[in-house]
């Protein structure tokens, strides 16, 4: 992480040299380097580097959902109205409003691990049921506020790779 920063304090980009083809190869340890950066950078007010690094965690993160682990460690290093929070909210909220009942497993393991996430995650689901008009309801697929779009890719369940 620190000789990331270094390299970016001189003059060179960061980036990500991994392909993103098949969300089962992204797993949390891939994803973990780009959140240090983003926890260091945010520390030390390097608000260019963290956002450098959050756009590289969202770009290969695409199509996975973050694990339990990493929520935890997101909820841990970072305060209300992240960025990190809000991303990783909005997509498990989007997620839960598209799968269905089959991921009741990994719902329960994501709110478990983070009680400030349960809260959070809890208060988002209330109000995007509560919208009461579909137009307002800003997810691709959902299952309550039907529209004529199509169905999206389905997100993959990141791994837990040590």
């Amino acid at each position: 992480t620190f000789e990331c920063s270094v390299d970016w304090t001189y003059g060179r980009d960061i980036c990500c040299d991994e392909f993103h083809e098949n969300p089962a190869d992204v797993t949390f340890d891939h994803v973990k380097k780009w959140l240090a950066i983003y926890f260091f950078a945010d520390d030390i007010d390097l608000d260019e580097l963290s956002q450098e690094a959050l756009v590289l965690y969202k770009a290969c993160s695409e199509w996975t959902l973050p694990c339990p682990e990493e929520i935890e460690l997101i909820y841990e290093n970072t305060l209300e109205g992240s960025p990190l929070r809000e991303h990783v909210l909005h997509a498990l909220v989007e997620e839960s409003f598209d799968r269905g009942p089959k991921d009741f497993e990994f719902f329960r393991d994501a709110i478990a691990c983070n009680e400030e996430f349960a809260r959070e995650f809890s208060k988002a689901l209330k109000e995007h049921t509560g919208l009461a008009n579909a137009n307002d309801c800003s997810f691709e697929s959902c299952t309550i506020h039907t529209k004529t779009k199509a169905r999206r890719k389905s997100r993959g369940r990141r791994r837990r790779l040590n």
